[in-house]
């Protein structure tokens, strides 16, 4: 999951350096993990550090944790989300 968010984050980043727009930006960063994952606290660094540095003006960010590992791990829960994604 962080190699999928660091793949978004880079398609966000080659955008970002080649525009120079002078408005503000919002984004939103969804990590699969939990928040405090020390590779998730160094990856968000990064990446708002990297598009802040290359943004021209303020960049608002905002980020969800889905924490998706921990929802998934009793058995009950795992033979319900099976038969959930079957059923569609």
């Amino acid at each position: 999951m962080l190699l999928v968010t660091l793949a978004v984050a880079a398609s966000v980043v080659a955008p970002v350096a080649a525009t120079a727009a002078a408005d503000d930006k919002t984004i939103l960063l969804i990590y699969a993990e939990a928040r405090l994952i020390p590779a998730i606290v160094t990856a968000d660094q990064a990446i708002r550090s990297t598009i802040q540095s290359r943004w021209p003006s303020p960049v608002r960010f905002y980020t969800e944790y889905l924490d998706l590992r921990s929802t998934w791990t009793s058995r009950g829960s795992r033979r319900k989300g099976r038969s959930v994604s079957s059923a569609a």
